[in-house]
């Protein structure tokens, strides 16, 4: 059997390509396939793969899935607009927001980021509304994160690393200040853990 370090390492290959395949049309597992043939467990890597494109061919359809052209991978999620607007308390008149989540039921994960980013640009120069658009969408992004985990990770690392750069700028307060009153349905907002520090700190260093 395996000890120690190596099966963690092992474990640690499995979960990363799960990850990737609940995230990517096509993800590349050449890296992943290298480490599983320098392990000895490429036999069994090839079948918890094909074990994890039956699961998800065979999955039952809830309302959510991908065409065939996805190379050999069939993604479904337990995702879908509906469930995300029952869960999700923000404002979904925003035809940002709205088209967002049409990215992510779509994969089209470029796509969000170029919405994402527009309306950063416009909070950033103050542009009327955007500030709160903005806070709707991380608002989102998080809960996507957390409650679906229907987003890669480097999507939120760019989202939040966006977020921290900008509320550090000097001309961003109504920007902070947006984020730090959101209340969505009147709670608190989930980005709120992650910015919180940063808010507060950017909101006292400007009161000095």
């Amino acid at each position: 059997g395996y000890k120690g370090g190596i099966w963690s390492d092992i474990t640690f290959i499995f979960y990363l390509v799960g990850n990737l395949l609940s995230v990517s049309k096509k993800p590349d597992l050449a890296v992943y396939e290298y480490l599983a043939d320098k392990y000895g467990v490429r036999d069994l890597f090839d079948e918890m793969l094909l074990e994890h494109l039956n699961t998800k061919e065979n999955a039952p359809y809830d309302g959510s899935s991908y065409d065939d052209d996805i190379n050999a991978f069939t993604y479904v999620a337990n995702f879908s607009l509906e469930s995300a607007k029952n869960q999700i308390p923000i404002d979904y008149q925003l035809p940002s927001v709205n088209s967002f989540l049409l990215c992510v039921e779509n994969i089209d994960f470029d796509r969000a980021h170029e919405i994402f980013s527009k309306v950063l640009v416009d909070a950033k120069s103050s542009i009327g509304g955007a500030c709160l658009e903005l806070a709707n969408l991380l608002e989102l992004t998080d809960r996507l994160r957390f409650e679906f985990d229907v987003l890669p990770k480097t999507f939120i690392s760019f989202t939040f690393d966006s977020i921290v750069s900008a509320i550090k700028e000097e001309k961003s307060e109504l920007l902070r200040r947006t984020l730090l009153e959101f209340k969505p349905n009147g709670e608190r907002p989930y980005f709120m853990d992650e910015l919180e520090f940063e808010l507060l700190s950017s909101v006292s260093d400007n009161t000095k």
